[in-house]
């Protein structure tokens, strides 16, 4: 991590000597690129069939997940050894939390809100996105450690 601050900070430095719109570009996304190789994500979410990719990289190896329902069972044939749900909206296990997508996505998000800073800001996400929010009324999964 202090590495990763360290480096990021000399590029950003050297960025005020790049003239141009593409060069600058290409020095910003350089720079963010090598800050989020050394930032560890607290929660990795998952919406719809990018489940599918969090598999193929073998991050949900030792994790219970969900996708989007119509490809669950191709998920399923595909990642035989994964414990993949299908009667939920959304599975969080561990840092990971998968959702089955679409419209849906939503109760993932706002599950997460509220993990994170509680029920009252996840009920005001969802009047301003006027949806009704209630946790236990949500099929999801939550995997205790």
């Amino acid at each position: 991590m202090v590495r990763s601050l360290f480096t990021t900070g000399l590029l950003f430095i050297a960025l005020q000597y790049v003239t141009s719109f593409w060069g600058f570009s290409i020095a910003v996304f350089f720079i963010m690129s090598i800050a989020d190789m050394f930032r560890p994500a607290l929660f990795i979410t998952s919406h719809c069939d990018r489940a599918f990719v969090l598999a193929k990289v073998g991050l949900l190896s030792n994790s219970v997940s969900t996708t989007f329902p119509n490809d669950i069972d191709k998920m399923r044939e595909i990642f035989p050894d994964l414990d993949i749900r299908k009667e939920v909206f959304f599975v969080h296990d561990g840092k990971y939390i998968t959702s089955a997508g679409g419209a849906k996505s939503f109760e993932a998000t706002l599950y997460l809100c509220e993990f994170l800073y509680g029920k009252e800001i996840a009920q005001s996400l969802a009047d301003g996105l006027v949806i009704e929010w209630d946790l236990e009324t949500v099929p999801h999964l939550i995997i205790e450690d």
